[in-house]
């Protein structure tokens, strides 16, 4: 495995066991990250999943919560992507973006 691998998996690796552990603030997390990137939504607007950008341009990262929860991560023409065991980022993502529909709006 060449440098460029090694430091992508150990990136990928650290933000996936940050997921997993209960210490960390997720809230604090999400906002130490650059951006989140998409926000999707069922046929019944519930929310169905979201894509956070935590890092660009060496390597490229990217975490995605809801029906499948991993952190996959670019570098030149290496991907590696792992998989975390944890719901507490969704959880916060729905608080964060549920929407329903009432009265004529969405709420």
């Amino acid at each position: 495995m060449n440098n460029t691998k090694k430091t992508l998996l150990n990136s990928v690796l650290s933000i996936v066991n940050k997921l997993e552990d209960e210490q960390t603030d997720i809230v604090e997390w999400v906002n130490e990250q650059l951006s989140i990137e998409s926000i999707y939504f069922d046929t019944e607007n519930d929310l169905n999943g979201v894509e956070i950008l935590c890092s660009f341009g060496g390597p490229d990262i990217r975490v995605y919560c809801g029906r499948y929860n991993y952190v996959k991560g670019h570098w030149g023409s290496d991907t590696i992507s792992r998989t975390f065991d944890d719901n507490r980022l969704f959880e916060y993502m729905e608080k964060l973006y549920s929407r329903k529909w009432k009265d004529n709006r969405w709420v």
